[in-house]
């Protein structure tokens, strides 16, 4: 894990040497001219969503998102295909407020090849106890939805893309820890 576009200089010398199909995953947290000196030797993009609010994401992720934001807009103008990944947390993120606000942002991509909804992966708090830390849930599960149907129909709504919608399940069983 980790954004690669913090390592940028390194990552761009690398991506320099490798003469085949590149693609990257970032959220976009980087200054627009790292992020675009990546993209730009990048075949397909990879790009997470957390959340659309300034406030709740510097609240979760503990770090505001305008930059991240901006580096959004920037490859919605390009012309890398990019596919978004959204990981859904419950009380988090998976509101119809943050939902909607996230195919509004999307509209008019000139190159999205599809959105990926992708469940929260309750063996993060392995992770968490591997490296001696205590694992606890502190966000609201109130407004949980039970499935990722619902929040399918909110992003892919009449007025978004419908057809670029996805949800990505992943099996725990496939997941290494």
């Amino acid at each position: 894990g980790g954004e690669p576009t913090l390592q940028a200089e390194f990552l761009c010398e690398v991506m320099d040497l490798l003469p085949i199909h590149k693609a990257i995953q970032t959220c976009g947290f980087c200054e627009t001219e790292r992020f675009k000196s990546v993209i730009n030797r990048s075949e397909l993009i990879f790009f997470d969503i957390k959340h659309t609010s300034p406030e709740k994401h510097k609240l979760y992720m503990g770090v505001d998102n305008g930059g991240n934001l901006r580096n959004l807009e920037y490859l919605k103008c390009s012309e890398k295909p990019f596919i978004v990944r959204i990981p859904l947390i419950k009380g988090v993120n998976d509101d119809a407020d943050n939902l909607s606000s996230v195919a509004k942002l999307l509209n008019g991509s000139k190159n999205l090849l599809r959105v990926e909804l992708l469940p929260y992966n309750t063996l993060a708090g392995a992770k968490y106890e591997m490296t001696g830390k205590m694992y606890k849930e502190t966000y609201d599960n109130k407004t949980l939805f039970h499935d990722v149907d619902e929040a399918e129909k909110i992003i892919s709504g009449p007025e978004y893309q419908e057809e670029l919608v996805e949800t990505a399940v992943i099996e725990p069983k496939n997941q290494i820890v």
